[in-house]
């Protein structure tokens, strides 16, 4: 996601699958090596998996600081085994931008 919103600056939607699992937040760092969207306010998050919602939330607020929701753009809905991890992360983001603001 991070090459796709580098090469892609000016990119207003997108949709795809990830997996969160591979999201490696190191607190010395900014996550996503200081790549940020602020266009995108919705993400399509198809059948993507998140197990932890804190360290997507970080990721996600960092590199999409205007991300006010995910939607179900494109193919595919959050699994169900995945929807209360993915209304956490949303519930996280919010609060991380209240933290910022």
């Amino acid at each position: 996601m991070v090459c796709v919103l580098e090469h892609c600056p000016k990119l207003r939607e997108l949709t795809l699958t990830f997996d969160t699992d591979v999201v490696d937040i190191n607190p010395l760092e900014r996550p996503g090596g200081a790549i940020c969207n602020r266009n995108i306010t919705v993400l399509g998050i198809g059948f993507s998996v998140v197990k932890d919602p804190a360290a997507a939330a970080a990721f996600l607020s960092e590199i999409l600081p205007n991300l006010r929701f995910w939607g179900n753009h494109g193919p595919g809905h959050p699994l169900p085994e995945y929807q209360k991890q993915w209304e956490q992360v949303l519930g996280l983001i919010k609060d991380l931008k209240r933290v910022r603001e």
